[in-house]
């Protein structure tokens, strides 16, 4: 709420008979401030629940800043197969693109708040050359994008992660070499082999991306990607394998 600066100006003190007035005066000073709300008291970042408005919901007269709050989600049934070295939109379950009813103009100091999850159910092992083998590039990474003027813009880091426990190891990782070997490659998810990769994982990240710029940028949807580590010289891609996802994308002030 904004701010009062006569926080004590109506005090009762000793002897006083206090009144009506004196004693209602403070609220009539808050209800007096509430009407200036300023950049004292609600900063560019600020976000409520007026700012945002269900799709699902009926208007209600209110004219929230941003008129969309956007979520899409795959269901642990579907999954998708991904061996891409650059990033690549999650495209099963009806695809990780969220589309708005009409483009979000994002102001200067305006941001898009962006959350995801993605779980991984099972992966396929490239194959070994060149004297290399293709779990010493085990890596995979998701990132956000947003669709500025006809482009995919990428606006977030890369959430980075492994497929074994030892990333990036030389050990090619048998089923002895765990105990002569403190390199071995395996994942913490399969040690009845030490071998292969992991067990389903939900794996979560998020962003806020903070209009910097003097000018307006309309945006028209975002996206989840996701990229594979590439492998190094005589050695395939490894793939990975996707199911359940969910993402969310909303407007803050």
């Amino acid at each position: 709420m904004a701010q009062v600066k006569t926080t004590y100006l109506y005090a009762a003190n000793p002897g006083e008979t206090i009144s009506s007035s004196n004693a209602n005066n403070q609220y009539s000073n808050m209800q007096t401030a509430s009407l200036t709300i300023n950049a004292d008291n609600t900063r560019t970042e600020a976000i409520s629940r007026r700012h945002l408005q269900d799709l699902s919901q009926q208007p209600t007269g209110a004219h929230p800043t941003f008129h969309e709050l956007r979520y899409k989600s795959a269901t642990v049934a579907t999954t998708g197969n991904y061996n891409s070295s650059t990033f690549t939109t999650l495209s099963h379950g009806g695809g990780a693109t969220i589309t708005f009813n009409s483009p979000l103009v994002i102001k200067a100091g305006e941001a898009i708040r962006l959350q995801a999850d993605a779980t991984i159910v099972g992966c396929t092992e490239g194959t070994n050359g060149g004297g290399n083998f293709a779990r010493q590039r085990d890596q995979y990474y998701y990132a956000f994008f947003i669709t500025v003027a006809g482009l995919d813009t990428k606006i977030s880091p890369d959430y980075g992660y492994s497929l074994l426990s030892n990333t990036n190891s030389t050990m090619p990782g048998g089923y002895l070499d765990w105990l002569t070997s403190p390199n071995i490659n395996f994942a913490f998810g399969d040690k009845p082999t030490r071998k292969r990769f992991v067990l389903p994982q939900k794996e979560m990240f998020s962003y806020i991306w903070l209009n910097k710029t003097g000018s307006d940028i309309t945006v028209t949807d975002a996206k989840v990607k996701i990229k594979v580590q590439a492998p190094l010289g005589g050695c395939t891609i490894n793939t990975i394998q996707i199911g359940q996802w969910n993402f969310v994308a909303m407007g803050v002030r």
